[in-house]
């Protein structure tokens, strides 16, 4: 069973993330020594529900390592991320505001949705997907972020379909998993490469169009942005 959440038509202006958890608030079932999450979130739109990240907040201090998203979907037990977390994530505008490093925040989610979402002004990325499997981005925008999007740390089987990735520093971030699927996505205006492959097997990019990108250097931070996994900061 999902736990459900609405957000309804309205602009939020949050100071630290929103932290989503599956049923109960813990977890529905746990085998194996792992426990699974499941939770539905959906708004009225990408023009209607908008979260803003405040610039006044508290976001990835010293202190408070783990505040580094919009909206953070925990991982689901230990130190390690374990797959087994599920969501939908639907519907809405989330606005980072170069002011926390990423709109969503998801370690170890697997067969989960995130459909028509606007995310824009990362300071790290849009969105990132870590530890997971079999998950679906879908009709989603990305704007004005470091990285549009990144899937890293052994995210397999994600299929990146319909989304548009434009005027980011770099539009599209794989690391270390295999069997991505990138469809019918546009890249433009990103100031560096609209897509880095490192160390991914059997990705497959198809029918996408691409204008305008690599046509500025990367800003000096951009190493910094790719070399740790995201685990060492939560």
């Amino acid at each position: 069973m999902f736990r459900q959440v609405h957000i309804p038509a309205g602009t939020y202006m949050v100071s630290r993330s929103l932290q989503i958890k599956g049923s109960n608030g813990t977890h529905d079932l746990a085998q194996s020594g792992k426990m699974y999450y499941h939770a539905a979130v959906t708004g009225d739109g990408k023009l209607s529900t908008v979260i803003k990240a405040s610039p006044h907040g508290s976001w990835g201090t010293a202190t408070n390592s783990s505040n580094l998203a919009v909206v953070f979907f925990p991982s689901c037990c230990g130190p390690l991320p374990q797959s087994g977390a599920q969501f939908y994530l639907r519907d809405m505008n989330i606005q980072a505001n170069q002011a926390a490093d990423y709109g969503v925040l998801a370690p170890a989610v697997q067969s989960s949705l995130f459909q028509r979402i606007y995310l824009q002004g990362g300071l790290v990325g849009g969105l990132r997907l870590s530890w997971g499997w079999s998950n679906m981005i879908e009709d989603c925008e990305f704007e004005s972020n470091y990285v549009g999007l990144l899937v890293t740390n052994a995210g397999n089987n994600v299929n990146i379909v319909n989304s548009v990735l434009v005027d980011n520093e770099v539009g599209l971030y794989l690391s270390g998993g295999m069997q991505q699927n990138i469809e019918g996505c546009v890249f433009e205006g990103n100031g560096g490469p609209a897509i880095v492959l490192f160390y991914t097997r059997a990705t497959t990019i198809n029918s996408n169009y691409f204008e305008g990108n690599n046509a500025r250097p990367l800003s000096p931070r951009g190493p910094s942005v790719f070399a740790a996994p995201v685990r060492t900061r939560l």
